[in-house]
């Protein structure tokens, strides 16, 4: 199963993260809308970064995969009918929008490229967290380049 919940509740619900994988749920997404807690604030979005981490690692101890997704520019969009969940990158006053599209790409490799990110893909006990790792990294390599395809050839949103 998949979930889709905070850090702030991953954290709560420490004690009781060993039944959720007796349960069945073998993957939990959270969002991480930003970085900066005022902003957090400003869209009544709730939590807290200092949380993420924290929430992250109580998972990876549970062999539950955590799967975030983070939103840049809430601070600076005013219109939040340009954002839905396949254009998750704002348009941001102090940056021209082909770099920050680079630094998001270039983020998301290092991320799924570090050392212990690539063992995780290649050496998991669990053959189902194994298989949903890689499945992943499929979907995610294939969204890349559709990605990258789509912004330098012009058919981005406006």
């Amino acid at each position: 199963m998949v979930g889709s919940t905070r850090a702030d509740d991953i954290l709560r619900d420490a004690e009781f993260l060993h039944l959720y994988k007796k349960a069945g749920f073998e993957r939990f997404l959270m969002g991480m809308e930003n970085t900066d807690e005022a902003t957090l604030k400003l869209i009544r979005k709730g939590g807290a970064t200092s949380t993420d981490r924290e929430a992250i690692r109580l998972l990876r101890q549970h062999n539950i995969l955590s799967m975030a997704a983070w939103v840049a520019g809430f601070s600076e969009q005013t219109d939040q009918t340009k954002w839905d969940y396949k254009h998750q990158v704002l348009a941001m006053t102090r940056m021209p929008p082909w770099r920050l599209f680079l630094w998001v790409k270039f983020i998301e490799a290092v991320v799924q490229l570090r050392p212990r990110a690539l063992r995780r893909f290649l050496w998991n006990p669990d053959p189902k967290i194994r298989h949903a790792i890689r499945w992943y990294y499929r979907m995610g390599r294939r969204v890349w380049f559709h990605e990258m395809f789509g912004f330098f050839s012009g058919t981005r949103r406006s």
